[in-house]
């Protein structure tokens, strides 16, 4: 039709994309956090900072390949977190295992 506009979709270039943006976030919160289990998994303030740092560098990671600017947020993220004592990895733990 004369209104239909021809795109054409570079798809190694989003394939690309979303291996940039998933596989580093699968490495630090499966991988890299399952080798750690003991220790961010403690009731300690370092406990609580090592996995907060994770996840903020995980996700901070993702908002990067996507949008460019992320290191307001992870630092807000990190006060939040710190100011109303939550570990990360032990919410994430409760909520897969319901520990």
């Amino acid at each position: 039709s004369p209104s239909h506009v021809k795109q054409d979709v570079e798809w190694l270039y989003a394939f690309d994309f979303y291996c940039n943006a998933f596989v580093p976030l699968f490495v630090l919160l499966y991988v890299v956090q399952f080798f750690l289990l003991p220790l961010v998994l403690g009731t300690s303030l370092l406990s609580m900072g090592f996995s907060n740092t994770l996840y903020a560098a995980a996700f901070g990671y993702v908002s990067i390949s996507s949008s460019g600017n992320i290191s307001g947020l992870c630092l807000q993220f990190c006060r939040v977190s710190f100011g109303l004592g939550w570990n990360a990895s032990r919410i994430v733990a409760y909520i897969y295992f319901e520990i």
